[in-house]
């Protein structure tokens, strides 16, 4: 029964993962940056249901590899995490909506972002041309929160999960590279028991027709910390607006990924309810990491390209001090 189960949750994971309802921006058959191998950009585009990486060794010793990869390619492991293998070496990924990311510990040669970029050194996403994630969340506040210790876990930073990094190769500018925000903490609720009925008010700049949510305590470094701690099941999402009033329930497959909940129509400020919660395996604490807009896109309405020319591209040789 497990096998068909894992077989079964695989299977929705995938049709939503690249399903129509994540992947229609027309930007996503053009290469964008995701992150670096050593000092080798990494870009990522989606054609024909199928994630496409593109390895940029551009400079003396190395040269430029493609890979791509579908549904039959994704391993559900048992801490939840989506596994495939990616240029000979097996990489936990995270995805869904407008995100891809690579999710091995900073310590292994993968990272995202340049040099100490998102990092769990990097918290400072200001410097280095580095900047949080653009959202359309204007705020979000909670009717609880876990305290630990000195460590409160608020809901203020579930909109800088993620942050993008800009940098200027000799040849030009390309399109910002996504990057962890180490210094992100979930949002935990702080009641007894498993948190039914808490809430999250969530208030945009401007009417949002969604949002995109990180749910369970999703660290790259402590993977068990997402099935040790409580993960939201179901959740009720209703308006909180002068607009015309709706509420719908959303379930949550109990896997890693990006969950893009769409709204009946744009929304000034919603509530997100915990209806049921999938019980964790040490503590009875509800956890989640990250909520997003899919808009805006900086890889949308840009003038900027992510490849001046290709040809040229593959002709130049940088060192490792320009990129």
């Amino acid at each position: 029964m497990r096998i068909i189960r894992i077989l079964f949750l695989l299977l929705v994971t995938i049709s939503s993962v690249y399903s129509d309802e994540f992947f229609t921006q027309s930007s996503l058959v053009d290469y964008r940056p995701i992150g670096m191998i050593g000092d080798v950009g990494v870009d990522f585009k989606i054609m024909d249901s199928a994630v496409c990486l593109r390895y940029n060794g551009n400079w003396s010793g190395s040269e430029r590899l493609y890979f791509s990869f579908k549904e039959e390619n994704v391993e559900i492991k048992e801490d939840g995490f989506l596994y495939t293998i990616l240029f000979e070496w097996e990489k936990c990924i995270l995805l869904g909506s407008r995100f891809f990311l690579i999710m091995n510990p900073e310590s292994e040669r993968y990272r995202h972002g340049y040099k100490n970029i998102g990092t769990r050194e990097a918290f400072n996403l200001g410097t280095r041309h580095a900047t949080f994630n653009e959202t359309l969340i204007k705020s979000i506040e909670s009717t609880s929160f876990l305290k630990e210790a000195d460590t409160l876990y608020l809901p203020d930073l579930l909109d800088k999960y993620l942050g993008y990094y800009n940098y200027n190769p000799t040849t030009g500018t390309r399109p910002p590279m996504q990057v962890l925000n180490g210094d992100a903490l979930p949002w935990v609720e702080g009641v007894e028991g498993p948190g039914i009925g808490e809430q999250l008010i969530i208030t945009f700049t401007e009417p949002s027709n969604d949002i995109v949510v990180l749910n369970g305590f999703v660290d790259r470094n402590r993977k068990h910390l997402f099935k040790d701690n409580n993960r939201v099941k179901t959740a009720i999402i209703r308006s909180d607006d002068s607009g015309e009033p709706f509420e719908f329930e959303y379930f949550f497959e109990d896997i890693v990924q990006f969950d893009e909940i769409r709204f009946p129509r744009p929304a000034e400020k919603i509530i997100f309810e915990i209806k049921d919660v999938y019980p964790g395996e040490k503590w009875d604490d509800t956890c989640i990491s990250a909520v997003l807009t899919r808009e805006p896109d900086p890889y949308i309405n840009t003038d900027v390209k992510n490849d001046v020319d290709e040809e040229e591209q593959e002709k130049k040789v940088y060192s490792p001090d320009e990129r």
